[in-house]
């Protein structure tokens, strides 16, 4: 009864959706490992080109053909937490893509979400650098004093656990911007974060 069942066109029909499904899926996880790769050492290059900038070097370049950019010692920094930011993201996006690809458990719908995880460190890297370097430091304070390593170790650890650094930074931004008012809108969306 089966075979009849799996020789019609609609069984033969449904085998041959399945098998194009799994050929697909392995074309976008191939295509995803490739697309970690090369961002990877993409990251990694620009990072140890911007470290390795002497006080005595100024490295310029041309952006979008026209501005002229030269990088100085406090540029260098905010380039390192951007590059660091980014790969401590791609770190948690391969750890998470290896584990859903070892378990069987990768779905498909989740390809955006791993191919912006380094665009998602990168910026956030870049707001805590900015908190901590202005809530921290002197405002007369230069590059030097600042530890390029402490600020390239906070911006990979932000990237990889962006949840929680996000978290953070509300409970930074609630401190700071506390109203005694209550919120007077109708369609307030609520907030299930407290929840889990």
């Amino acid at each position: 009864m089966n075979k009849n069942k799996d020789a019609s066109p609609e069984g033969k029909l449904a085998k041959e959706k399945k098998r194009n499904s799994r050929n697909s899926g392995s074309w976008i996880i191939f295509g995803l490992g490739v697309y970690f790769i090369i961002l990877t050492v993409c990251f990694l290059f620009l990072l140890i080109r911007i470290w390795t900038i002497s006080d005595s070097e100024k490295l310029s370049f041309v952006l979008f053909g026209f501005t002229k950019i030269c990088i100085g010692s406090e540029l260098r920094l905010v380039f390192i937490a951007a590059f660091m930011g980014a790969l401590g993201s791609l770190v948690h996006a391969m750890t998470s893509f290896a584990t859903y690809i070892g378990n069987r458990q990768f779905i498909k719908s989740w390809v955006l979400w791993f191919i912006l995880r380094p665009f998602i460190g990168m910026p956030l890297a870049l707001v805590f650098y900015f908190v901590i370097r202005g809530g921290f430091f002197a405002l007369s304070a230069d590059s030097e004093a600042v530890s390029t390593f402490g600020i390239a170790g906070l911006a990979g650890l932000v990237g990889m656990f962006s949840k929680q650094a996000i978290d953070k930074l509300r409970e930074v931004f609630e401190d700071f911007f506390k109203t005694t008012r209550p919120d007077e809108r109708i369609d307030k969306l609520k907030d299930n974060s407290e929840k889990s």
